[in-house]
């Protein structure tokens, strides 16, 4: 998946539980730019 090609896996190792939660709110939000970049630049349709 998109995840694991192109953000280089989904796999977390971290010390702390709020860094671990820190890194899986970036991940996301980096996942979600990408995203809205791609459907922008492919001019797709959403369900808006």
């Amino acid at each position: 998946g998109f995840v694991e090609n192109s953000m280089h896996g989904s796999s977390l190792r971290s010390i702390g539980f709020d860094r671990a939660v820190l890194n899986t709110d970036l991940t996301n939000l980096t996942y979600n730019l990408l995203r809205y970049e791609q459907v922008k630049r492919l001019n797709l349709k959403t369900w808006r």
